[in-house]
């Protein structure tokens, strides 16, 4: 299996990475291993190594439609970064998700406040998704997840996290001030993929829209299988030819061989 860090390597270093689907099923690994942090060549390198946009596969229930984010990885000050920046709607049903990025903040006491921003937009980012464990709980719940790594200068992908820090230190200022968040959620306009309609051409508010208009001009096309896949491949391929498309998926325990270390590829970033 080709790990997709030795893959985006020579992404950044040239055109597009042959054609089809890399699949890296290390993010299905329990986390603990650190596999991007350790792959990320911070004592050369500085600035935004590469921006995703990402898709995750439809599910019944509120993610029937999927969902998107963004994803960045790079070294800041001599230490790597990898973060994925995502949004939801203020809704009881994602209140756990904003409890986690708010923890130990006294503002998620004040009820009247989050009534008041009932279905406006919460963005938060999550850091270390595939080493922290993100990824592996979508995994869990049976979703493959695409990435496709954009083709950027480092002055554009740079640019790209810095607007979005800026709306997450917007977000904690109107937080700090108990102002309204800015804008509200819409189910077919400013939902999960609004980080993608903000940075990137197009105003797409479908997941699977997005994915089909950017995966032809991707540098590099990452598939990170579910379990469902897994089970089905029995081994993990290097690549396939076309994004898998499961409407049946397979429940139960990833096999034998996705619970160990799947990086044998060394990465090879460019110097």
């Amino acid at each position: 299996m080709a790990h997709a860090w030795a893959l985006l390597s020579l992404a950044l270093a040239g055109p597009q990475v042959a054609e089809g689907w890399w699949v890296d099923a290390s993010s299905a690994v329990a986390p603990g291993a650190w596999s991007v942090r350790s792959t990320l060549p911070c004592d050369e390198e500085e600035g935004t190594l590469g921006v995703a946009a990402v898709v995750y596969s439809r599910k019944q229930g509120t993610m029937a439609w999927g969902h998107a984010s963004m994803r960045a990885v790079g070294c800041r000050e001599g230490e790597p970064f990898d973060h994925e920046y995502e949004t939801y709607s203020v809704t009881r049903g994602n209140w756990p998700e904003i409890e986690r990025v708010l923890a130990g903040d006294p503002i998620l006491e004040d009820a009247a406040y989050w009534r008041r921003q009932r279905h406006h937009i919460f963005a938060f980012r999550n850091d270390d998704p595939v080493d922290a464990g993100f990824y592996a709980e979508s995994h869990r719940r049976n979703r493959e997840i695409y990435e496709l790594w954009l083709d950027l200068s480092r002055e554009e992908a740079d640019a790209m996290v810095a607007e979005l820090e800026g709306q997450l230190a917007d977000q904690r200022a109107r937080l700090a001030a108990r102002d309204d968040l800015a804008g509200r959620y819409g189910a077919l306009s400013t939902n999960c993929t609004l980080p993608l309609q903000q940075l990137l051409e197009g105003s797409w508010h479908l997941p699977f829209r997005w994915l089909r208009e950017l995966e032809d001009e991707a540098r590099l096309r990452v598939l990170h299988p579910s379990r469902h896949l897994l089970a089905r491949w029995g081994d993990v391929p290097e690549r396939v030819e076309r994004r898998p498309r499961p409407v049946f998926r397979r429940f139960g325990p990833a096999p034998e061989a996705a619970d160990g270390p799947l990086l044998p590829i060394e990465p090879m970033w460019p110097r």
